[in-house]
């Protein structure tokens, strides 16, 4: 089902789509029996801020998945947030192997600031998913998060992001997990000069659910390909880029088809075992990234293999943009 950005939207007005509650005792393999002791919300570490969403039930057969989004606490203090990590974890705080539940896609949004690639959805500020990418922004950068209360009629969103995920178990049993977001952080106090990144989100089903599928030779030699356009209303440069493919996905690649240069390419690693199951994706950091200019076209390419059929997969690129003059 294809969301339009506006459903996404409304739930700055609804309100909060609670989580659900209750204890292990699954019996599904990758998880330990014993009662959940974790708590959801966000502490601090040496570093930021370790951020609990959960427990969370999936089943196989039955995904876990967000209707819209859900309200979840956010980092409770204002400051700049310099690296962001997501995983799967039990109730003790063990990695829920990759093979046991398939972290499909986690997605986390602020209310209180526009997305630049979508208009009327909140900021998509991270996401993350079977490759469990950690963004670490160049020293200097961060993404600024405002802890201020919202006044009224959107006070309920006060100290509050948006979580939208897609959970599969991929055994037999009930699983009950918790996503975990870990953050560096830098208060705003001590944030002498950190330059704010706005987060850019490049989709090749960009304002909808992000998924399509590739049908079995679909395209042509062997490769699937799909596109999204994007004309940027500013000047700057990139300063960080992250891809997001499912298995099967061979590349993604920003160009800037105004300047003829190409901005990124992420390419996916595969586990040596399995010729298909994608393990992570390239990035890059640099506070010297690729250029664009306001009124450029930048092309964002998926590239997937064709020889069999792929369903509900993504083309995503995730970029930090610093516009001219920040």
């Amino acid at each position: 089902m294809r969301r339009p950005a506006l459903l996404l939207a409304l739930v700055l007005v609804a309100g909060s789509i609670a989580l659900g509650t209750g204890a292990m005792g699954t019996g599904a393999p990758g998880v330990r029996d014993t009662p959940v002791r974790m708590e959801e919300g966000c502490s601090p570490t040496t570093s930021g801020y370790r951020c609990l969403y959960g427990p969370i039930e999936v089943r196989k057969g039955s995904p876990a998945v967000t209707p819209v989004a859900d309200l979840v606490e956010a980092v409770p203090d204002s400051g700049y947030i310099t690296s962001m990590r997501a995983t799967l974890v039990d109730a003790q705080g063990n990695a829920v192997a990759r093979h046991a539940v398939h972290l499909h896609h986690a997605v986390w949004l602020n209310p209180t600031r526009a997305d630049m690639t979508c208009s009327g959805l909140p900021d998509r500020f991270f996401a993350s998913g079977k490759e469990r990418t950690r963004i670490t922004l160049p020293d200097g950068y961060g993404y600024h998060w405002s802890n201020e209360p919202v006044p009224p009629p959107y006070s309920h969103l006060s100290h509050k992001w948006l979580l939208n995920y897609h959970l599969d178990a991929m055994h037999k049993g009930k699983y009950e997990v918790f996503l975990r977001l870990d953050l560096d952080f830098t208060p705003e106090a001590e944030a002498e000069a950190i330059t704010d990144v706005t987060p850019a989100w490049f989709d090749v089903d960009n304002c909808f659910d992000s998924e399509f599928n590739v049908p079995k030779d679909g395209g042509r030699r062997g490769k699937y390909k799909t596109t999204w356009d994007f004309r940027m209303p500013d000047s700057g440069r990139f300063v960080a880029m992250a891809g997001h493919l499912h298995d099967g996905g061979l590349s993604l690649k920003v160009r800037n088809r105004t300047q003829k240069e190409t901005v990124f390419v992420s390419r996916p690693t595969y586990s040596k075992r399995d010729r298909w199951d994608l393990r992570k994706m390239s990035l890059f950091s640099d506070a010297n990234g690729p250029k664009v200019t306001a009124g450029d076209e930048l092309r964002l390419t998926a590239v997937y293999d064709d020889s069999r059929a792929w369903k509900n997969v993504m083309g995503i690129m995730i970029g930090a943009f610093v516009p001219d003059g920040a």
